[in-house]
């Protein structure tokens, strides 16, 4: 039977979803806490809808959409929003963010979010991690950018977790959109180690933008414990027991 995944207010269910809870969620739903403040939210690819419910506790007054192509995955993520206290600032669609006719509200959400679908050099054994992942298919984690533009308020936030490897792709795409990368975090599993994931936040604004803050952070320690800087930065969300 699906074990519920309980955080410090909420738990999740995760049933037949695709997308699993990951470490690459959970250090970027912590760490997009410091993003600008934000009054609608959108996360795309949500999975079990834990990016949603993690900002739905960062931002009390935000109001936060979640899309997925999956829809098990949309599914689980409206119950695990029902039964979490956000229930009434969180909304679960299904639908395609590369698709042109996107029912989205135009010029609405100034803060998105996503763990987007990527690839690590293996196919996904089943059909619905393959759907989920659909790079092949002509997503990419740049492509954002492009695809979110009817959809952001005039001065908007994007924080993505991404592969090391994608980021020239996102500094030039952002160019084109007139997005400056405002943070960039390299997530470790070691001290020393090189880098695994690649934490991005962008913005766009009439003002210039203050210069790109660059930051490391080592999820384990030799002995195999979060770091106290990981610790830190996740203990609002995970319960003291998931936190070693």
């Amino acid at each position: 039977m699906d074990k519920p995944f309980c955080m410090r207010h909420y738990a999740l269910m995760q049933g037949a979803c695709a997308m699993r809870i990951s470490t690459d969620a959970l250090f970027l739903g912590a760490w997009a806490r410091t993003a600008h403040t934000a009054s609608q939210v959108l996360d795309v690819g949500t999975g079990t809808g834990i990016l949603s419910l993690m900002l739905a506790q960062t931002y009390p007054s935000a109001m936060v959409t979640a899309i997925d192509i999956d829809d098990e995955a949309v599914r689980t993520a409206q119950d695990n929003f029902s039964r979490s206290p956000y229930g009434d600032r969180l909304t679960a669609l299904s639908c395609d963010i590369t698709a042109p006719e996107l029912a989205l509200p135009p010029r609405t959400y100034d803060l998105i979010i996503s763990n987007p679908p990527y690839y690590d050099g293996l196919q996904p054994a089943t059909a619905p991690l393959r759907q989920a992942r659909h790079t092949e298919e002509g997503f990419a984690p740049h492509l954002l950018f492009r695809y979110l533009e009817a959809f952001v308020a005039p001065e908007p936030t994007l924080c993505l977790v991404t592969p090391v490897e994608a980021l020239p792709l996102l500094r030039r795409e952002a160019v084109l959109h007139r997005y400056n990368l405002t943070r960039l975090c390299g997530l470790h599993h070691h001290v020393g180690q090189p880098a695994i994931r690649l934490l991005t936040q962008w913005h766009r604004s009439a003002t210039p933008p203050p210069p790109c803050r660059s930051e490391s952070l080592a999820i384990r320690t030799a002995q195999q414990h979060y770091t106290a800087e990981a610790q830190d930065l996740l203990h609002p969300y995970l319960l003291d027991e998931y936190l070693t």
